[in-house]
């Protein structure tokens, strides 16, 4: 067996590197005071919904390009996917201000993670 030369791997390609790209995007799409987060947030929510889309993942499996793909169902499924998340996070957010259990129990989730992100990007 020989041994490869230089350059003769794939590129390795990181999910989180592709994200950035499209939260770097929807940064210059979007308009109002939203930060990285949000958009990060946004994005996979939908990217989420979409990919549990029954019918998205048979086109996906059917065609041999993303423009192919693109001419199938969807922006149907992105349409049903922004729906969702507003109503997905509306109905959160009204459980947290609403039910003081709730927004406790949201509170001890999140207050490990929250923390260690602050501390991790103090250190940085």
């Amino acid at each position: 067996m020989d041994p490869m030369g230089p350059g003769g791997g794939e590129p390795w390609e990181d999910p989180r590197d592709r994200l950035s790209a499209v939260i770097k995007k929807m940064n210059e799409l979007f308009s109002g005071n939203l930060s990285d987060a949000d958009f990060r947030g946004y994005a996979t929510h939908l990217i989420g919904k979409m990919a549990e889309d029954a019918t998205l993942v048979q086109q996906a499996k059917a065609n041999e390009t993303v423009s192919q793909f693109a001419q199938g169902d969807y922006k149907k499924a992105l349409t049903t996917a922004v729906v969702s998340a507003l109503d997905s996070h509306t109905a959160m957010a009204d459980q947290a201000l609403k039910d003081e259990r709730v927004f406790t129990g949201l509170a001890d989730l999140l207050l490990d993670e929250v923390y260690r992100r602050l501390r991790d990007k103090e250190m940085a």
